[in-house]
């Protein structure tokens, strides 16, 4: 995991007045939960909440990383809650693959609807050290598995295809998912390009444009606290 990165623009973000004053945040309809609306956005990440929100969160996540859960258990909930839903701020995550099982399970969560990405990401971090010990105690029967059957094995060995079935996926649907090479390589893709742009680990936060390192939560609510005062 890289170290913390401020930028210098948001350094000193946790003092009144550091970051720049966020453009005025028309009021929402009264009834309007932003957090209910989930889209693919341009850049390959899944957005919750207002895409005219005038404060952006962009989150580079492994789903194996295990920083990456101990974020989402402490952040998930507040984002939503206090910040998504009224509006002010939205929240994305681009898939980074860092892991072998990250592929075949960010895949799977690509064949799911983009609604579902939030909820089935939550449940998949809060489960990761149940499902990745399983990885790690029968990481000798992936061996000599050829490549293009590697995710299928890591998918049934960890025992995540549980959660996709509960959520109505065949197993036809889930092999169907896994052997699309096309959806392989635009993962792979993304993860390059956003390599390119300068992410070097996860979790990796970066607040309209600026990069925020890997900030824990607590510190990271600060700051859109400052940036999108309520």
């Amino acid at each position: 995991m890289r170290a913390t990165i401020l930028s210098a623009a948001l350094l000193a973000a946790a003092a009144p007045g550091a970051v720049p004053a966020a453009s005025p945040v028309p009021a929402p309809a009264a009834a309007r939960d932003w957090s209910q609306r989930v889209e693919v956005t341009a850049e390959g990440g899944y957005r919750m909440g207002n895409p005219d929100a005038p404060v952006k969160l962009v989150e580079y996540a492994s789903i194996t990383c295990s920083h990456c859960a101990a974020f989402n258990a402490q952040a998930s909930q507040p984002l939503r809650e206090r910040h998504v839903r009224s509006g002010r701020v939205s929240w994305e995550v681009r898939p980074f693959l860092i892991f072998a099982s990250d592929t075949p399970i960010f895949r799977l969560l690509q064949c799911q609807a983009p609604a579902q990405f939030f909820d089935l990401s939550d449940k998949l971090f809060a489960d990761q050290a149940v499902w990745n010990q399983r990885l790690v105690q029968g990481s000798a029967s992936l061996k000599g598995v050829p490549p293009r059957d590697q995710g299928a094995a890591i998918v049934r060995l960890s025992q995540v295809d549980r959660l996709f079935r509960e959520r109505g996926m065949t197993d036809a649907q889930i092999a169907s998912c896994l052997s699309d090479r096309a959806g392989i390589n635009q993962l792979e893709a993304l993860t390059n390009r956003y390599s390119a742009a300068g992410v070097t680990g996860t979790p990796a936060f970066y607040i309209n444009g600026h990069s925020m390192g890997n900030l824990a939560w607590p510190q990271l609510e600060n700051i859109i606290a400052v940036a999108a005062p309520s």
